[in-house]
């Protein structure tokens, strides 16, 4: 039986490849819409699976906007940032970025990343915060805002899913954590109803 870091490797072996043609194909959204919602379904499973959790993450969020069959500019800009995440994170793919992988010493406990129903937004701009909170309450479960993201560490019950601004100090990342860079989302919000801080 293959060890646990032995899949880890096979796993990102086999599944970079796939993920460039998947973050190129992105770039054509809508085109293919379907065909690309299904590609990105399986990188939500097996990246959790193999401990790769931000890119686990990234793919459900990029999944749930895809299979919303808006082709609205707001979705669009949206679908667009996430492919961007999507597409670093395969090219940042390595084994000993897995929280499974252990150089040394025992195996980190095997947590696949689910959909998620409590998610908390924090350290994130007010438009963004509640652009974001709308998605997820549409699609996914419960979304909780938080000024900023230290108060994560507050809470009594760990998260789902965390999504935090890349300004934000590190924090227990014990949950699948989604950090974003605010920038890529500046014009996002701009004009759109609702979502104007």
């Amino acid at each position: 039986m293959a060890s646990l870091n032995e899949l880890v490797v096979g796993y990102v072996e086999s599944m970079r490849p796939r993920g460039l043609d998947l973050a190129r194909a992105l770039r054509s959204w809508p085109e293919g819409a379907g065909e690309l919602a299904t590609g990105v379904h399986k990188f939500a499973g097996s990246a959790g699976s193999a401990g790769f959790m931000r890119l686990s993450a990234v793919a459900t969020l990029l999944e749930i906007l895809l299979k919303s069959g808006d082709a609205d500019p707001l979705t669009a800009a949206q679908i667009a940032c996430l492919a961007r995440d999507f597409a670093d994170g395969i090219a940042d793919l390595a084994p000993e970025r897995s929280g499974l992988f252990c150089e040394s010493g025992p195996a980190s406990p095997f947590v696949p990343f689910v959909a998620p129903q409590r998610v908390v937004i924090a350290g994130l701009p007010e438009g963004l915060s509640r652009m974001l909170a709308h998605v997820v309450e549409q699609c996914l479960g419960i979304a909780w805002v938080l000024p900023e993201a230290p108060d994560l560490s507050r809470m009594v019950r760990a998260p789902d899913l965390a999504l935090v601004g890349s300004d934000a100090a590190p924090v227990d990342a014990s949950f699948p954590l989604v950090v974003f860079s605010a920038r890529r989302f500046d014009r996002l919000t701009e004009g759109w109803p609702g979502f104007q801080t």
